[in-house]
């Protein structure tokens, strides 16, 4: 009598790709690298969840890194947090290769390098950021007649109408805007429901207005905003 046996051949889970993906969207960073040094096939999987947030509050040395590396992986950020210091704000500008970001927190005032750095980072990304954080230091007299502290309009409005921008939250902190610019900004994000602005001054007039019936969410202080001469043209929401 002769008997067969059969032979079952297993395979660890963790070798399928769709699983190793799956995964990397739950661990946390440290596992995410821990991860990505288990095998090559694993780098790949788990790269996306190690770059897809930068906070410089939380990692001050990701500043340190080679530009060469942080291009190589720019395609994979998401998120940036608490970009405050020139050399922070060179290195996202001179990374090409983030050009997807959805979330951005970036200081522009503190001088005219970082203002013209941190507007070419936001200029590349400005079709795709749905979550954008403009601030400066707090406390200082003299913005209005700073060119650093005024928001750009170009920077913040897509060149050409082919992609419409994804912008649908505005965050604006000790800075100042035209009335000018206020109104392109609103008139170049039609998805935009919140718009904050916390101590920043909107100056001048418009000749145009722009009635936005999607922001549902409007703060700012009474004084920056309604001022006499801008009474008749202020942006209706």
């Amino acid at each position: 009598m002769i008997s067969a046996t059969t032979t079952i051949s297993t395979r660890n889970p963790f070798d399928l790709p769709e699983l190793r993906h799956r995964l990397s969207r739950f661990v946390t960073l440290k596992d995410a690298i821990s991860c990505a040094l288990v095998a090559k096939a694993w780098t790949d999987e788990f790269a996306s969840a190690i770059w897809f947030q930068v906070d410089f509050k939380v990692h001050p040395r990701f500043a340190n890194l080679p530009l060469d590396i942080v291009d190589k992986h720019g395609h994979r950020i998401r998120i940036i947090k608490n970009a405050k210091t020139l050399s922070q704000v060179v290195l996202l500008a001179y990374a090409n290769s983030i050009d997807q970001l959805r979330n951005l927190s970036i200081e522009i005032a503190a001088s005219a390098s970082q203002h013209a750095r941190a507007n070419k980072t936001i200029s590349r990304n400005n079709t795709t950021l749905q979550d954008l954080h403009l601030f400066a230091d707090s406390g200082f007299e003299g913005k209005k007649d700073t060119p650093t502290y005024y928001v750009s309009a170009p920077a913040l409005t897509p060149s050409t109408s082919v992609t419409l921008p994804s912008l649908s939250k505005l965050k604006i902190e000790h800075l100042c805007l035209t009335l000018i610019t206020l109104v392109k900004i609103l008139q170049s994000s039609p998805l935009l429901s919140e718009l904050r602005l916390y101590s920043t001054d909107v100056v001048g007039t418009s000749k145009s207005s722009f009635q936005h019936t999607g922001v549902n969410t409007f703060a700012s202080t009474v004084e920056s905003i309604f001022k006499k001469e801008n009474l008749p043209t202020t942006p209706r929401m």
